[in-house]
């Protein structure tokens, strides 16, 4: 995972350094969208991951959320965004547990800082690919996990045309055809993971559950990282992509049958988004979305990690 993220840095450089200067001639004659809402699907992934990578072994716990809903409202230089599983059901397992998704994001500008501050939870995980001999899949109910933090970034070039929070410009004829820059950022992370088995009547018949290292895990990172985006646009439509990868300072505090450990480690933080899509009907954009999200820590020697991704068809019109 680092080796290709620090190939697509390098590769993507090239951007940032060739058309930084461009952008800063253009920026000032870029109007500013005033008010905008996005409405998106999401086909998700998030998992639990305890890993041994030496003897290529894992157990991995998900939720039953194969569907997300967005929404997301911009409004000088600010934006909130909300975000549920599907009330409907659709697309979930009967078989698998009942769980439950919800999140919140407010993010904005102060200065040419953004800044964007973020609170979400899952309620019920289950085995991947596990089913006990009557067939059955292992639900665990029981499990929630919440992340919550604050990340602030400064871009090199004029943030407002390059803004992950704003990232489909409404005026693509004003804006160079094939530019980039780099980001700086700091990040405060809080994840905290709940109620994961430990009862050896139920784990016995689990593979690789001696991976199972805790019952609760609270992970508080400080991470700097660095990064950079591009973005591409033809004749109305467009490609963008950007990577962020930074390592940080992280306190663990782990619970194992009633025994609590306190320490501090290091962890690696990234991130990283592509999307493609076109503008249509004057003021509105629809296309995908796709990003990737990992937190990889290593708690008492223990391999774990937290990882999401999204594919997203998202549909955004301007007022």
């Amino acid at each position: 995972m680092i080796k290709y993220s620090l190939l697509c840095l390098l590769f993507l450089s090239r951007i940032s350094i060739g058309y930084a200067e461009e952008v800063n001639e253009t920026e000032d004659s870029i109007g500013t969208e005033t008010i905008s809402l996005e409405l998106s699907i999401v086909s998700r992934t998030h998992e639990l991951e305890f890993l041994d990578r030496a003897l290529e072994n894992y157990i991995i716990l998900q939720p039953n959320i194969p569907y997300v809903f967005q929404a997301k409202l911009f409004f000088l230089d600010q934006e909130i965004k909300i975000a549920t599983d599907n009330v409907y059901n659709i697309g979930k397992d009967s078989e698998k547990v009942d769980s439950s998704y919800s999140d919140i994001e407010y993010s904005g500008f102060v200065s040419d800082y953004e800044y964007s501050i973020y609170y979400g939870k899952y309620k019920g995980f289950y085995v991947d690919g596990e089913r006990d001999v009557s067939g059955n899949y292992f639900n665990f109910d029981e499990i929630r996990t919440k992340r919550y933090g604050l990340d602030v970034k400064i871009y090199g070039t004029e943030p407002r045309m390059l803004s992950v929070n704003n990232r489909y410009a409404n005026q693509p004829d004003k804006l160079p055809s094939f530019f980039g820059t780099y980001i700086l950022g700091l990040l405060y992370d809080v994840s905290d993971i709940r109620n994961v088995p430990s009862d050896p009547a139920i784990l016995s018949q689990i593979n690789n559950s001696q991976y199972l290292f805790f019952n609760d895990l609270k992970l508080t990172t400080l991470s700097p990282y660095a990064g950079l985006i591009g973005r591409l646009s033809i004749d109305g439509y467009f490609v963008e992509g950007g990577l962020s990868i930074g390592f940080g300072l992280q306190q663990q505090v782990m619970t194992l049958n009633g025994v609590k450990v306190d320490h501090w480690d290091y962890s690696f933080v990234g991130l990283g988004f592509a999307s493609v899509g076109k503008k249509i009907h004057g003021n509105g954009t629809i296309g995908f979305y796709f990003s990737a999200d990992t937190v990889e820590p290593s708690v008492e020697k223990n391999e774990f990690a937290i990882a999401t991704v999204d594919l997203s068809l998202f549909y955004k019109v301007y007022f």
